[in-house]
């Protein structure tokens, strides 16, 4: 597990049964309207269960889902079929969608992959709504706005943190 993690109490059960995928690449979760991703590979599995999850979203939520992706050390480019997937996924939802990605990496790897996920952003179209905050809690902070279907609460944002603590854990 890795050390920030490592202090967290134990989730609450309905938060563990809210992982809707856990591959060896990546971990999805769902919390109200947001889809709460920790991306290792970005591959075409994970992008199939994404797409999945949140059109599922869509219909629970339809005036507005936010995707929370923390994208970890390591993660490479996807492949052209993947990004073109994203691309349509993106013109496909963009008006009702909010992307909020974190990129962990630091470096020229790193700025490579900020560059891509520019591109895709741009080739889903003008309409697509996207941020790439530098920490996880700036991708809550800028979340937390966006938040449906909850009453504003001092335990939202502690609430929201933990989610994404959770799905970025690794046992």
């Amino acid at each position: 597990m890795r050390p920030e993690f490592a202090a967290r109490p134990a989730p609450d059960p309905v938060l563990a049964a809210s992982l809707a995928c856990n591959g060896d690449g990546a971990r999805i979760l769902t919390w109200n309207n947001v889809v709460v991703q920790s991306i290792d590979r970005a591959d075409a599995s994970w992008a199939r269960a994404f797409g999945t999850i949140l059109r599922k979203q869509l219909r629970t939520y339809p005036d507005g889902v936010v995707s929370l992706a923390v994208l970890h050390t390591g993660l490479k480019p996807a492949s052209k079929d993947v990004r073109q997937e994203m691309a349509h996924m993106m013109t496909e939802t963009g008006r009702v969608v909010h992307h909020i990605l974190v990129v962990e990496d630091v470096g020229l790897l790193a700025q490579l992959l900020v560059t891509v996920i520019r591109g895709v952003m741009l080739l889903g179209g003008k309409h697509v709504q996207y941020s790439l905050p530098t920490s996880r809690a700036e991708a809550v902070s800028r979340a937390l706005p966006l938040v449906k279907g909850r009453p504003r609460s001092t335990t939202l944002e502690e609430e929201l943190s933990t989610a994404v603590a959770f799905c970025c854990a690794r046992d």
